[in-house]
């Protein structure tokens, strides 16, 4: 067989001219001069546009002002052009998208699309590429023009790519997978692949609540967005085009076109994502002799079809181009070796894509009748959607790309890809799906957690689902069992009452683990211990602290510290006691590394925004932040050691929080961690991060008079701000 990775020295590839085509100028000056983007006391910026096309390329104008690098770096993951930039290690990530031929089925997608979906498409274009144009001083790194098909690759890079491990195969197995077609070629390196450069994380876990009428004090329904993320992922915007679309919310990682999560004056939505299984992975043989691309299927052969696509790879200084052979079947591109058989993989909507279309027609929905019409649409991979309306509606559904599949399979592990029966009968629709409308408790919440737990009671029930439908790792956890304590807490909230719930610090794992922790006396220290001379001088003091402590974790409180840190060493070793012998490993280890184990939670605890290296500095400003990584606490804030640093910094957790309330006025309030702009010499570099780091939502403005008086400044599209 001949290896994947056939490597032929190419003559060079000239890049992408930057600039404008011809005549563009003119037309793109014109669409400029009809936006407006005001920018508000925190530079959010809030789009104003004849058509719903013209606030998109003014939202990608602004984006660009603050953050192209993003953007750019997003779209050429999409692309797969990774291993220009990256060199080897982005290699198993752009051989994924070429296998995956995103490039084609974008280009396909974005001809055959509705007028107005294509024509958000090329306002995108549009707006980076006029944006470019106005800046040349700009540093581009790789994409100097955008073409309007790179939003349609983004939806499924976004989508379809997310969590590809899940499904079984590894990126290093796609450097390392040997394809029919020939005797096995001299070519294929003795050395070992390069570490990959794995494809980007888009979720690390979310929470989604919502409140209906009756449990609010104002007699409106109430949702909590609020995105876990990487901390400086999410970018917010407000878009109003004269046409009618009108959406407040975020995007993140660079991805997307409109926010892809917020609210309009109608209803309110967010996502958490899920476990559904969207992928399939396929066994196949190719064992005839006379034909290397016949495979087995039913009683006969199918043929399988192969070409050869270009990856350009930075090695050095210089950029070397290295043909790449695939092959694929009628159950998709092979992927993986395993033994004597080839892995081909199946991807749910992957040809239709829709993603955009989808998430247009959502913001764009009035009622919860339309919004429903919008998800039947039936393109969103593997997302939980929580949903509140103006008229008093919450909706809770199990959202995603489920295939109609043979419950007689093991669909977790490859089956059959000769036998006919392991054919998809399509995907199952919006009614099939488990969702919860208005329950009687007056609350849903998801939390990455088990569709059959929204809420208190009047539970949905999982024999009437599909086993395959729910995945197995969509179970109950912390979050979500914290999150129906706080939700059924109090009989109704106030809307205060709401901004503040997402930043409680209730740590709810040490409900049952500090009990077992209190069993053990200052001289018990379990099996593991060191002899009983070694025994921390400080131990009982300590095991008291914890004993009395009320469970919140605070910037001020070392029974945080001690808790969170063992907490920690729990979740390294499964099964693993919490007795006094691992409680002395976490003080002497903050002895030797504070000079004290009396450590606040907020010394170690801290909020900074990394350096364009991502590098933390102990001495430049950072922030004490409560929040905790694990444990259940709704404030999720995940902070981590680094080798140059004594304190831990934080990485990901909340990244976006917005609270709602339904109704006329619609009320809003959000928080990102920093702040709108990643150039350090903005004023909205990290204004945010005082509110942030004290647990406060700043104002969200989206009515007409309420931006007015917290107008920084408006421009069009190639102005200078004033």
């Amino acid at each position: 067989m001949r290896p994947l990775l056939a490597i032929a020295l190419l003559g060079a590839v000239a890049p992408m001219a930057r600039g404008q085509e011809p005549g563009e100028a003119a037309r793109l000056e014109r669409l400029a001069q009809s936006v407006t983007i005001h920018r508000d006391e925190f530079g959010v910026p809030h789009v104003f546009g004849p058509t719903d096309a013209s606030v998109v390329f003014g939202f990608a104008y602004a984006r660009a002002e603050d953050r192209f690098e993003r953007i750019e770096d997003f779209y050429v993951r999409a692309l797969g052009r990774t291993s220009e930039l990256h060199g080897e290690a982005g290699l198993a990530w752009d051989t994924l998208v070429r296998a995956l031929e995103l490039e084609r089925r974008s280009r396909e997608e974005y001809a055959r699309c509705e007028p107005q979906i294509r024509a958000l498409c090329d306002a995108f274009a549009d707006g980076i590429n006029y944006y470019l144009a106005q800046h040349p001083e700009r540093e581009v790194r790789l994409l100097a023009r955008f073409e309007p098909w790179f939003p349609l690759a983004g939806e499924r890079a976004m989508w379809s790519l997310y969590g590809f491990e899940w499904n079984g195969i590894s990126m290093g197995e796609i450097l390392a997978v040997d394809l029919p077609g020939s005797a096995a070629s001299e070519e294929k390196s003795a050395r070992a692949a390069p570490a990959p450069l794995e494809p980007p994380r888009y979720t690390l876990a979310c929470n989604e609540w919502a409140l209906g009428p009756e449990r609010t004090a104002s007699g409106r329904a109430m949702l909590l967005i609020d995105l876990h993320v990487p901390l400086d992922a999410a970018y917010e915007a407000h878009l109003s085009s004269a046409a009618g679309y009108r959406i407040s919310g975020a995007v993140a990682y660079g991805h997307g076109i409109l926010p892809i999560l917020g609210f309009n004056e109608h209803m309110a939505w967010t996502f958490t994502s899920n476990y559904v299984d969207w992928v399939d992975l396929y066994e196949l043989e190719f064992d005839d002799p006379d034909e290397p691309l016949a495979y087995r299927y039913g009683d006969s052969y199918r043929s399988a079809t192969e070409w050869t696509d270009v990856v350009r790879v930075r090695v050095g200084d210089g950029i070397e181009p290295r043909a790449v052979r695939f092959v694929k079947t009628h159950h998709g591109p092979i992927l993986a070796t395993r033994g004597d058989k080839q892995i081909a993989v199946k991807i749910a909507k992957l040809d239709e894509g829709g993603a955009l279309s989808q998430l247009y027609h959502m913001g764009r929905a009035r009622s919860l009748a339309e919004f429903r019409g919008a998800l039947d649409e039936n393109a969103l991979v593997n997302q939980n959607l929580l949903y509140a309306d103006a008229a008093g509606n919450i909706l809770y559904v199990y959202n995603g790309l489920m295939p109609v599949r043979d419950g007689s399979f093991d669909w977790s592990a490859p089956v059959d890809g000769a036998d006919p029966r392991t054919e998809w009968r399509g995907v199952h629709g919006l009614a099939d799906r488990p969702q919860l409308l208005n329950p009687k408790s007056g609350f849903l919440q998801n939390c990455n957690s088990s569709p059959f737990l929204a809420t208190d009671s009047g539970n949905l029930v999982p024999d009437a689902f599909p086993e395959y439908m729910v995945g197995a790792d969509d179970r109950d956890n912390l979050r979500a069992l914290n999150a129906r304590r706080l939700l059924a807490s109090r009989p109704k909230f106030t809307f205060d009452d709401w901004t503040r719930l997402p930043f409680d610090t209730f740590v709810l794992a040490a409900e049952d683990l500090l009990p077992e922790l209190s069993t053990h006396a200052a001289g018990d220290r379990g099996a593991a211990s060191p002899e009983p001379a070694a025994a921390h001088p400080d131990l009982a003091e300590a095991l008291e602290r914890l004993r009395r402590w009320d469970r919140r974790s605070r910037v001020d409180s070392v029974e945080t510290t001690l808790f969170m840190l063992c907490h920690e060493k729990l979740r390294a070793a499964p099964g693993r006691a919490l007795d006094a012998a691992l409680l002395e490993s976490v003080l002497r280890e903050l002895e030797a590394r504070h000079a004290t184990w009396r450590v606040p939670w907020g010394e170690i605890n801290r909020l900074q925004r990394p350096d364009a290296a991502g590098r933390f500095d102990d001495e430049r400003l950072s922030l004490p932040v409560a929040g905790t990584a694990e444990g259940g606490s709704a404030f999720v804030f995940h902070a981590r050691p680094t080798p140059t640093t004594r304190r831990r910094y934080g990485v990901a957790g909340h990244a976006f929080v917005c609270a709602v309330e339904l109704g006329e006025p619609v009320r809003a309030r959000s928080i990102v961690p920093f702040g709108q702009s990643t150039d350090p010499r903005s004023a909205h570099y990290a204004d945010q991060s005082p509110y942030y780091a004290t647990g406060q939502l700043k104002p969200a403005w989206v009515a007409p008079e309420e931006l007015e008086r917290h107008l920084l400044y408006a421009y069009h599209p190639g102005e200078e701000p004033r």
